[in-house]
């Protein structure tokens, strides 16, 4: 349980520190999680953070991008890029998209190395959720707190494994599980995934 809490702290700290530092929030990780890299990488050298930035459209669903972040950094000699947008729509509710390319890190978002870490989440109580589920093919951790229970919105974060290389964290706030899963139906995922093998430069 030790091991899963680890690495379930670091995924975590990806999502919540992103938008303030998207460079601080990848040396977090590898840090958290630095004795257990070993194996062969999918790439030598991640794509960059402007070909990231292509799968967050100006426009998704309704909710229209408003700013937009990216770094490319190198840390314990493994490189990593991310790329993040904040949407918003048209009553306010607001949202961040990123992505991250973990495909220079060895076996970082393998099943094997999650399985190994046993990150497997489902609680639920009054307030919300959070659970280990999949969204189109693919592996997600979840969590929903609510704020209103009239209306069903609260703040939400899921963190999404594409094709054991690519991390998508959605993070809104005064948000419905709806709206971030309708975020996700249009999300580009085939795109993202036929990069799985794609060299950086």
């Amino acid at each position: 349980m030790e091991r899963a809490f680890q690495a379930g702290s670091a995924f975590h700290e990806v999502m919540e520190s992103a938008r303030e530092d998207l460079a601080t929030a990848a040396s977090e990780v590898l840090f958290g999680l630095g004795e257990e890299l070993a194996g062969e990488a999918l790439v030598d050298s991640p794509v960059g953070h402007t070909v990231l930035s292509e799968y967050l459209p100006e426009d998704l669903g309704g909710f229209e991008a408003v700013s937009r972040d990216g770094a490319r950094e190198e840390f314990f000699d493994f490189a990593v890029s991310l790329a993040s947008a904040d949407y918003e729509n048209a009553s306010g509710v607001t949202v961040e998209i990123g992505i991250a390319d973990l495909g220079a890190i060895p076996a970082i978002l393998s099943e094997d190395f999650l399985e190994r870490w046993d990150i497997h989440v489902n609680e639920e109580s009054a307030r919300g959720w959070e659970l280990t589920t999949e969204f189109r093919g693919y592996r997600a951790f979840e969590e929903f707190r609510r704020s209103r229970e009239t209306d069903g919105r609260g703040r939400a974060e899921i963190l999404w494994i594409i094709e054991e290389r690519f991390a998508v964290f959605l993070e809104g706030r005064d948000v419905t599980i709806d709206e971030m899963h309708d975020l996700i139906d249009r999300f580009d995922v085939e795109g993202l995934a036929r990069m799985r093998g794609r060299e950086g430069r």
